[in-house]
């Protein structure tokens, strides 16, 4: 098992509990996973992780905003953030740089690659099941 941490921030508990079936059971990360950007807030300043897997229903008022809270706190180190959205469509990947957003994964998503989806963004190796 990696020693990476994942917080796993997103309100729908069915869709939270397979996003960390997933990462934990299929990529081997551990997860720590929470209801709400407030709670993801809180959990920073206590959890040190090593990548962000955020829901953005209203990426305006919540991604965006997330985004910039965590990186103009002083306490919490530079995380990576991969936006889950159901309007990954919106994104343009011109865009993400400038928003500091590492990637964006698409809802629906495939429950058994979606490691390798979250790995090839941030640059992470995984276990020997995934190689061909």
């Amino acid at each position: 098992m990696s020693h990476k941490q994942i917080l796993l921030i997103d309100h729908e508990v069915s869709v939270r509990e397979v996003l960390q079936i997933c990462l934990s059971s299929v990529g081997g990360w551990r997860v720590i996973s929470v209801v709400s950007i407030q709670a993801g807030l809180e959990k920073l300043c206590i959890e040190r992780v090593d990548a962000i897997l955020l829901d953005t229903p209203n990426l305006e008022t919540d991604g965006i905003a997330f985004i910039q809270k965590i990186k103009n706190d002083p306490l919490i180190p530079a995380i990576p953030v991969i936006f889950i959205t159901a309007k990954a469509k919106n994104f343009l990947l011109n865009q993400l740089p400038a928003w500091q957003i590492a990637g964006v994964i698409a809802k629906p998503f495939n429950a058994m690659t979606l490691p390798i989806q979250v790995a090839g963004i941030l640059n992470w190796s995984l276990g020997s099941e995934f190689i061909d």
